[in-house]
């Protein structure tokens, strides 16, 4: 029995994706289900730990990927994947990507394996692939992550079309930065993109302050219902 493999991708850059992966992870680990991190493609390592070991420091009982199989592609600069494995004289290989993925979703000591993407889903790995490839060849359900606030529906839409047209299975949206108190603008954002996406609305999320506990994510994340999105 393989690990049951989600992926996170956002309509942007700093949309929330790690975040988002790791209130996943958090009601995962909660329900009692072993859940493995992957961030496949990861840049500016000079600058910033790598997003799994970010997440492993919110929550803890994750299971304990070897950096080298969590984090298999890693790069100094702070950008594109493409520019920067090109700033080291390296070169991002699809092919490659997908065959480390392929052999980590067959881990069976896990229930579910979350991979999370680098920024949006037209972010290049190379001269010809992009984000959005690498997805379609996984084919695994897609969590797509949004804003609440104004500009989110025309962004949600289009990323929505782009997977579709791919024909790439969305499992939902989370909507991500919801204020403290809803209003008109964001009430119809969410129902816009519900009616529009005909996807579901898997979670509609708060901001968090201060430093992110286990205890602050289960709670932001309580409109989640990590049971229905396992059974997906």
């Amino acid at each position: 029995m393989h690990a049951r493999p989600f992926f996170i991708t956002g309509t942007g850059t700093d949309i929330g994706k790690t975040f988002i992966t790791a209130g996943i992870a958090a009601k995962a680990v909660e329900a009692g289900f072993e859940t493995a991190l992957v961030k496949p493609v990861q840049t500016g390592t000079d600058e910033y730990p790598s997003d799994v070991q970010t997440i492993h420091a919110m929550v803890p009982g994750l299971y304990p990927l070897d950096t080298a199989l969590a984090v298999p592609f890693q790069f100094k600069l702070a950008a594109s994947p493409h520019l920067a494995a090109r700033m080291e004289g390296a070169k991002l290989e699809l092919d490659a990507i997908v065959r480390h993925c392929r052999e980590l979703e067959k881990l069976t000591a896990v229930d579910v394996m979350l991979f999370e993407g680098a920024g949006g889903l037209y972010v290049p790995l190379n001269d010809t692939d992009t984000m959005l490839d690498l997805i379609a060849r996984l084919d695994y359900p897609v969590i797509l992550v949004a804003d609440a606030l104004l500009g989110t529906i025309n962004h949600t839409m289009l990323s929505v079309m782009a997977l579709r047209g791919a024909g790439i299975k969305t499992a939902g949206v989370i909507i991500n930065n919801m204020p403290e108190t809803e209003n008109l603008i964001v009430s119809d954002n969410i129902a816009t993109i519900a009616q529009h996406s005909q996807l579901p609305i898997l979670a509609t999320v708060k901001r968090v302050t201060g430093k992110i506990t286990m205890n602050k994510l289960t709670s932001a994340f309580n409109t989640l219902d990590i049971n229905k999105l396992m059974a997906h």
